[in-house]
């Protein structure tokens, strides 16, 4: 069965032919896979679908990134004379501080923060970007019922979280679709999706776990950007873990927007 997410993202080009080289967070412009959407010509609102789309990019980069480290790991294992140490690999530039196979990277549970693997975060930053798109009301199957989202009910302990070659695809479908979202609009409500974002929305929270949980009236806008924050946290966890096992990350990912703002008026 075709998904919402896969409809939307169906026209887009083949992901083997997507820039491993995302632009800096100071770029006028931000060049995707549909095209060039030039940011000065966004409304300041919707320039969401913008950084929301590009921060998924920056993510599966990095994960296009660890395969690279990945590959090069068996090349060097399979040439005589070189060794398998990841210490000694030309392609990461810093030391690891906790030695591991390139392979192991994505589903090794990290020493420095708190056991988490890099492929637990990417699911779940995923999950919530997930939620908020298909709860959509169409998406439902109902044209009337309030759209409802509870972050809650995620998905755990699914493929995405251990190969990674099927987390970079699903993070690409997400990226897809908020482009496609962005750049044709159009096209939106006919693949039961919206561009609104003053859209209403009913967020069911679980604040407390000895309580039940809340409802807050909110906004499609607001929670697109709380995905997209909330992603960044992740990033910046994900950044650790990398380090932790030598391999690098580009110098703004896992950064707040406010505090690269900051940095650029330095």
């Amino acid at each position: 069965m075709v998904t919402t997410l896969e409809m939307l993202a169906a026209t887009v080009p083949n992901s083997a032919n997507l820039s491993k080289n995302p632009p800096s967070p100071s770029s006028k412009s931000t060049t995707s896979t549909t095209g060039t959407i030039d940011d000065d010509n966004e409304s300041s609102s919707q320039h969401i679908f913008t950084v929301a789309a590009r921060s998924l990019k920056d993510c599966a980069d990095l994960l296009l990134s660890i395969k690279d480290a990945v590959a090069a790991e068996k090349e060097a294992e399979q040439d005589e004379g070189k060794h398998s140490d990841v210490n000694s690999k030309k392609e990461s530039s810093i030391k690891a501080i906790t030695p591991c196979k390139r392979s192991e990277i994505y589903t090794k549970p990290s020493a420095l923060a708190c056991q988490g693997t890099i492929g637990k975060h990417v699911r779940h930053l995923h999950d919530h970007y997930r939620i908020l798109l298909t709860s959509y009301p169409p998406c439902m199957g109902s044209d009337k019922h309030e759209w409802s989202v509870d972050y809650d009910h995620r998905s755990r302990e699914i493929p995405m979280e251990t190969d990674i070659d099927v987390a970079i695809s699903e993070l690409q479908k997400l990226q897809h679709a908020l482009e496609r979202c962005r750049s044709h609009p159009q096209e939106a409500s006919s693949l039961k999706m919206t561009t609104d974002l003053s859209s209403p929305v009913k967020l069911q929270a679980t604040i407390d776990p000895s309580h039940a949980p809340v409802t807050f009236e909110t906004t499609f806008g607001r929670e697109l950007w709380f995905c997209s924050l909330h992603a960044v946290h992740h990033f910046a966890m994900i950044k650790v873990i990398c380090s932790e096992f030598g391999i690098t990350s580009t110098e703004g990912f896992g950064v707040a927007p406010s505090t690269l703002k900051n940095r650029m008026k330095a």
